[in-house]
């Protein structure tokens, strides 16, 4: 299966061809910067620019995490929250550069 862009009458690209191989678990796009785009994948965070075109891993903390839900702060466009399937709840104050896990006060439900 593939991630695919319309971009005109019945013609679609994919998105999807620049992510290495990762299976994508989850897509957001920057509902203030509509060309920026997100997808959480079984290897990290990844970040296009350019509506999928290109991709690039976003921080190098969630590198081999399986990311499996992205958020981003409707208030503050820099900040995202990531949610790993084992790792718990990170989050950005700078568009994905650098991570931080903030799972205090969090129960384990494992």
């Amino acid at each position: 299966s593939s991630i695919q862009r319309a971009i005109g009458e019945g013609a679609a690209v994919s998105i999807a061809d620049g992510l290495a191989g990762a299976r994508v678990r989850t897509l957001r796009f920057d509902p203030i910067r509509p060309t920026r785009l997100y997808a959480g994948t079984n290897d990290g965070l990844f970040l296009s620019q350019d509506r999928g075109t290109n991709w690039s891993r976003a921080g190098n903390a969630l590198a081999g995490v399986d990311i499996v839900a992205v958020a981003t702060d409707p208030r503050q466009a820099s900040r995202l929250f990531a949610g790993g399937s084992d790792s718990g709840v990170w989050r950005s104050s700078d568009s994905g550069a650098t991570w931080v896990r903030i799972n205090d006060g969090l129960a384990d439900l494992r």
